[in-house]
């Protein structure tokens, strides 16, 4: 019975340590983690927004000044999980932590895009047949901000430009192969400067 005993407090105190330090599984993104990150300037879109970063203190900043040569002009930092159609399955994650800073005209809004690859709906070739699961959010003060998982919705113009059906707009995490920090849609043209300590 005493050795019964020993083992299960054992036992207790391994499981109390594994709950503290080994349940939480955290993926950080931020200039020093080593995952690949791109700055983009809408170019692709035929936009004409100027953008420029650097990494001072352990943090990307990036100064974007939104200039309107088409409807939605933007600036983004992209991390790459994945190459091709193989991406990280993020579906067992329940929250995203932000820290970023955001200054500039009008709203402090911001969008986070988390692609994934759909088989049979997404191609290597083509990054908007990917599901974007998304969420626009005001920048607060502090710049901390811990988003539910459960807030995530699939772009509504990613569903029609894909025709998808109701039943096919579930947000789906179990392969995403980027993830995308954007300027918001209602952001003011001019200069905005975003600083992106870490996304996790």
């Amino acid at each position: 019975m005493q050795y019964l005993v020993g083992v299960l407090m054992a036992l207790t105190v391994i499981l109390l340590v594994w709950h503290r330090y080994g349940m939480e599984r955290v993926v950080e993104l931020s200039a020093g983690s080593g995952i690949p990150y791109q700055v983009l300037n809408g170019a692709k879109d035929h936009g004409a927004s100027i953008v420029r970063h650097r990494v001072e203190d352990g943090a990307l900043k990036v100064d974007c000044t939104l200039v309107r040569q088409f409807e939605w002009p933007y600036c983004s930092v992209r991390f790459y999980l994945g190459e091709g159609a193989k991406g990280m399955d993020m579906s067992g994650f329940d929250t995203l932590t932000l820290d970023i800073r955001h200054t500039g005209p009008g709203p402090r809004k911001l969008r986070l895009y988390l692609r994934n690859f759909d088989a049979g709906v997404s191609s290597v070739t083509e990054l908007n047949s990917q599901r974007v699961n998304e969420i626009e959010f005001e920048v607060p003060e502090k710049g901390e901000l811990v988003v539910p998982y459960d807030l995530l919705r699939t772009a509504t113009w990613w569903v029609k430009l894909r025709n998808r059906s109701l039943m096919e707009t579930r947000v789906r995490m179990d392969n995403v192969t980027t993830v995308e920090l954007s300027s918001g849609v209602d952001n003011e043209l001019g200069l905005h400067q975003i600083e992106v300590r870490s996304i996790k």
